[in-house]
């Protein structure tokens, strides 16, 4: 029976078919635009650094999640000085377990380009925390930004 069901959410993912997900995926499927982002920096426990941003027109962030288990991360700011429109655009797969949502960019799957976050969602509102700590030689880095967006 499970090759039959492997076989089956192959047809399914290939032709973009919703099917039950038993870690609740499908919740994060769509197009979600920020709202929101802070961000804080300790170094060996002490806050070094905050800041808090909201999104514009001239300054927008962008995750759409299909349901065949890819992802696009659009981003785009105002350069005031050359009043030029600077865009990013990254892609690659996530896939859910739990409360984590798990973002592998590009193709190549190593430590460097995967990212776990912590994600809720109620409603039409997902917001995802970025929470890591990074040893130094003497020192010990922690890493939390949050993001809040909202399902177009």
């Amino acid at each position: 029976m499970n090759k039959l069901t492997s076989i089956l959410s192959k047809i399914a993912a290939t032709l973009n078919i919703d099917t039950p997900d038993k870690k609740g995926a499908h919740n994060i499927v769509g197009k979600w635009k920020a709202l929101t982002y802070t961000e804080k920096l300790y170094e060996n426990d002490k806050l070094i650094n905050e800041d808090d941003f909201s999104y514009n027109g001239d300054n927008a962030f962008y995750m759409v999640f299909r349901k065949n288990g890819n992802f696009i991360q659009n981003e785009h700011s105002k350069d005031i000085q050359n009043n030029s429109l600077e865009k990013t655009t990254k892609k690659g797969t996530y896939t859910v377990e739990g409360d984590k949502v798990i973002l592998t960019y590009g193709s190549v799957h190593n430590d460097k380009n995967v990212i776990a976050l912590l994600y809720t969602i109620n409603e039409n509102k997902l917001t995802t925390v970025n929470d890591y700590k990074q040893k130094d030689i003497d020192d010990v880095y922690h890493h939390v930004s949050t993001r809040t967006f909202i399902k177009e």
